[in-house]
């Protein structure tokens, strides 16, 4: 994954290295979801699966629009002065 075009002005992002921490953080550190902001209408999302009774490890990865709690997030970093892509990894 060299490359993704994302959208309207057409940037285009490197977003492997994203999936890739996202995926380890949430598959290593047992978490539900893990999110990175790009810019404000572009995120890396991995949420796990959950299936309780299954001895393997279903794993999601989205990327595209953020969700109404992310939009609200990302409000709250703008008010605050924070630059984007925000560094920090959003985890849940």
């Amino acid at each position: 994954m060299d490359g993704l075009n994302l959208g309207g002005a057409m940037k285009e992002y490197r977003v492997g290295m994203y999936v890739n921490k996202l995926v380890e953080l949430v598959y290593f550190h047992n978490l539900k979801t893990a999110v990175k902001y790009i810019d404000e209408n572009t995120v890396v999302k991995a949420t796990m699966r959950d299936h309780s009774n299954v001895k393997h490890y279903e794993i999601l990865v989205t990327i595209g629009r953020p969700n109404y709690a992310e939009r609200a997030f990302i409000r709250m970093a703008k008010k605050a002065g924070e630059p984007f892509p925000i560094k920090k990894i959003h985890v849940k």
